[in-house]
């Protein structure tokens, strides 16, 4: 039974991983105009996106351990 919930948590955590990774990227958004460049930066969606980083990492570690208990 632990070997299929660690297989889960592993698959939930690349799961986790893309959609942080994801947002992360659409969170901030550049326009060139001529030679001047503008960036905008949406702080709410990088945090949201930290989050997901953070949760896929605890949830690959847990399934790193619960594969590695016998």
């Amino acid at each position: 039974m632990k070997k299929y919930i660690g297989i889960l948590l592993i698959v939930g955590s690349i799961g986790l991983g893309y959609v942080g990774g994801t947002k992360f990227t659409e969170s901030r958004k550049s326009i060139g105009i001529l030679d001047a460049k503008i960036t905008i930066k949406d702080e709410s969606s990088q945090t949201n996106a930290i989050v997901f980083i953070g949760l896929a990492v605890v949830a690959l570690a847990g399934g790193v351990v619960l594969l590695r208990n016998k």
